[in-house]
């Protein structure tokens, strides 16, 4: 939660008005990105101007699985295991995304499907892992 961002909206010209309160709250808390798949209603230069980054969610999501692809891998099968109603898979995830309009990531979920799956498995058979 951010709050107290208000009074940084009004010297927000270039970006569009529906917008605006989210890059607000985006500087008041001193973010290095902003993850949205809105990027037409923010300016291109916006990390010249403000220092945040404007990010797409598919790049984000693959960002952080190329970080450590391993460690990525654990957290979607946590997700997934997490998930209960009903249980997906690894491979229905990937359906998923790529209907959110994240198609690389969805490919990095199908690509690692069976290990993803396997994590899962091990995951629900032993929740305190």
């Amino acid at each position: 939660m951010v709050g107290d961002f208000e009074h940084l909206e009004t010297g927000l010209q270039e970006v569009h008005e529906n917008d605006k309160h989210v890059l607000a709250a985006a500087l008041a808390c001193k973010a290095g990105a902003l993850v949205t798949f809105n990027l037409k209603d923010f300016p291109e230069n916006l990390f010249e101007v403000h220092g945040v980054q404007l990010v797409h969610p598919d790049d984000f999501l693959l960002d952080q699985v190329d970080l450590n692809p391993q460690i990525g891998l654990l957290a979607i099968a946590q997700q997934l295991a997490d998930y209960r109603r009903p249980h997906i898979g690894a491979l229905e995830l990937s359906t998923k995304m790529k209907r959110l309009r994240c198609p690389g990531f969805a490919e990095f979920v199908a690509e690692h499907s069976d290990k993803i799956d396997h994590h899962v498995s091990s995951l629900r058979e032993n929740p305190s892992q």
